[in-house]
């Protein structure tokens, strides 16, 4: 019995280093460089959202966008919500930091009661010593769940929503800063 143990042991031990070694010498294959980039590209993005946000300068930032959230009149965040709505990171910001598209999340129900996530787009713009704000109205991305299936972490959505930015044309996969975002028509506050 114990040597049947000791020999599951060492197969499984061997398997793992099989997988390890095929990992290393086939990355393309087990991790896409793309999706390595795309992991790196929301990092860096994320740290520059969250220094501009802990920034003294900056701190009413977080709560001017939280009650745009809260008293938006042409759009209602709060409708058939599960959860509050809130800054879905990361926010996107041009090179001076007084333009930004900030993503918010709505975790709802949809017309069949069952779980869905929206991302609705609200523009910002630094004017005069303050943040102006405006939803995009008509577009939003969701994401929808079967019956009791997990829902996707704020992370993953985050990603997702870079990669659907580069796949609509609005941004280049990596940019930091991106001019053509700030010019589109998902920038609604020209």
């Amino acid at each position: 019995m114990i040597m049947k143990s000791a020999a599951t042991l060492i197969s499984s031990i061997s398997l793992i280093c099989l997988i390890l070694a095929f990992t290393k010498l086939n990355k393309k294959e087990v991790l896409p460089s793309k999706a390595s980039s795309l992991v790196e590209w929301y990092g860096k993005l994320l740290e520059k959202s969250l220094a501009f946000i802990e920034k003294e300068d900056n701190k009413h930032f977080k709560d001017s966008v939280q009650l745009y959230i809260d008293t938006c009149k042409v759009y209602n965040f709060r409708n058939h919500t599960r959860l509050e709505p809130y800054i879905c990171q990361p926010i996107l910001f041009n090179k001076t930091y007084d333009k930004a598209l900030i993503l918010v999340l709505s975790r709802t129900l949809d017309l069949g009661n069952e779980r869905v996530e929206y991302i609705k787009y609200i523009s910002a713009k630094y004017v005069k010593g303050k943040w102006i704000f405006k939803v995009k109205t008509g577009h939003s991305n969701s994401f929808s769940y079967f019956k009791n299936s997990p829902t996707i972490s704020d992370t993953e959505i985050g990603m997702n929503i870079l990669n659907r930015l580069v796949q609509y044309g609005y941004i280049n996969g990596g940019e930091i800063y991106s001019d053509k975002l700030f010019n589109s028509d998902m920038y609604v506050l020209k």
